[in-house]
């Protein structure tokens, strides 16, 4: 294990007769950083709007990357990705081009990941078997964050990315996700773990946290949520669809829709939600309040292998769902809960459950 320092400015990563030395400010030509090698960039990196450029896949990698250099210069990645086997520090001045991805590698407890507002445009991927990274600050990036092995701790931090991917599909592949009290944005949520035996191949602690649908990574295509039959808090749908389709929401499995669980579902007004066919979503609360010119669309989509149904269905045993301005269609509700739909709300057709009526008391109760 040793310590390597960028020095000279702009330059490629793989040239280490130019630009890694032993020592801060040291001579040039020192070897390429290894998997159990530190990286620094710092003060005499001789950096200030320049560029590294990230080529020669399989040569660039190290143990901790530690950037604190205070000024502004580019990750640019050509051809490859950095792996790290530690933990990663960033700063505020870095910005990543190419779609520059920080693969994790680590199969210890352990690492840290610190974004400093760095800006990323590229996947954060953790497939370190064993490895444990707890995030120290929000986590923001343009492309996905994808988890196959270990323990990613959000650590009560925000979480924002074009897609979410729990990617736990055998037993070699074995995830745990803390999702702490931040706010998990993004524009596709999957949930892709598969079970392994009697038990799926990923836990998830949803804690206190919010899963939010929205369209920051500016993609063409409506968002889609897959649950895979976890528990979740709250989910928060504000997209709107910009194909033209609603959004998706499914738990399913093996092609058959399954049950989610979710503390609290909430709908912005003009959002159109497709619930799966025959899935039953159970939920504690809905928040779903629409307007005259943007209702909330609530119907129904077709998921392999469950031809021949038509319905979905929610399952609340609250007291009262009170919902207003919605549009439903295919939609049974059940579990205990009196549904209101609201008196501007339409029945559009095949529903169960709902009271097309409000469940606010029209009048107050005075007492003497």
């Amino acid at each position: 294990m040793a310590n390597k320092y960028w020095v000279h400015g702009t330059g490629n990563w793989s040239d280490n007769t130019n630009h890694w030395a032993d020592s801060s400010g040291g001579s040039e030509g020192a070897d390429l950083p290894t998997s159990s090698d530190d990286v620094y960039f710092d003060t005499n990196s001789g950096l200030s709007g320049e560029t590294i450029t990230i080529t020669a896949p399989g040569q660039v990698q190290c143990r901790n990357f530690i950037s604190t250099t205070g000024v502004s210069y580019t990750l640019n990645s050509t051809t490859d990705n950095i792996d790290v086997y530690g933990s990663l520090t960033l700063e505020s001045g870095i910005t990543t081009t190419g779609y520059l991805c920080f693969n994790f590698w680590a199969t210890t407890p352990g690492h840290t990941i610190t974004i400093n507002n760095a800006t990323l445009d590229g996947d954060i991927n953790f497939e370190g078997v064993g490895g444990i990274w707890t995030l120290q600050d929000d986590l923001l990036t343009t492309g996905k964050i994808i988890q196959e092995n270990g323990t990613f701790d959000a650590n009560d931090h925000n979480i924002t990315a074009g897609t979410i991917d729990i990617e736990s599909w055998q037993e070699e592949n074995i995830s745990t996700v803390y999702m702490g009290s931040g706010t998990w944005e993004c524009k596709f949520f999957n949930n892709y773990s598969l079970p392994y035996g009697t038990e799926f191949c990923a836990t998830i602690y949803p804690e206190t946290s919010t899963i939010k649908l929205s369209n920051l990574s500016g993609l063409a295509s409506s968002p889609y949520f897959n649950g895979a039959g976890f528990t979740y808090n709250n989910v928060w749908l504000t997209e709107l669809g910009t194909d033209g389709n609603p959004i998706e929401f499914d738990g399913y499995y093996d092609n058959y829709a399954i049950s989610n669980t979710f503390n609290n579902i909430k709908l912005e007004p003009g959002v159109t939600v497709s619930f799966g066919q025959n899935a039953t979503n159970y939920l504690s609360s809905l928040t779903a309040i629409g307007t005259v010119t943007n209702p909330i669309v609530f119907t129904s989509h077709y998921v392999s292998g469950d031809a021949g149904l038509t319905q979905s269905i929610l399952s609340s045993s609250s007291e009262i769902i009170d919902c207003d301005y919605l549009n439903l269609s295919n939609s049974n509700v059940i579990g205990g809960a009196t549904w209101y739909a609201g008196s501007h709300s339409d029945n559009t057709t095949n529903n169960n459950g709902w009271l097309f009526t409000s469940g606010k008391c029209p009048f107050p109760t005075f007492h003497k």
